[in-house]
């Protein structure tokens, strides 16, 4: 039980560091709406209004463009 309870934390700890589904955001490419998290791998698939496509940033992306704040990730 004490691996599943370290997994557990693990999950919790990445998924707050992302943002929510369905999470309106701008990236470079337009406004967008999050459509999908990889949170283990620290993915967001986010669909462009404008284009209608996905595109998928990392977290690490999405911080460096000014997307999200490195401070919702503490």
């Amino acid at each position: 039980m004490c691996c599943l309870k370290y997994e557990n934390d693990q999950y919790e700890t990445a998924k707050q560091e992302l943002p929510d589904l369905g999470e309106n955001i701008n990236v470079h490419y337009g406004k967008g709406r999050v459509v999908g998290l990889n949170i283990l791998e620290r993915l967001v698939q986010i669909e462009l209004k404008d284009q209608n496509k996905v595109i998928e940033y990392t977290l690490d992306e999405l911080i460096e463009e000014g997307a999200i704040s490195s401070q919702a990730t503490k």
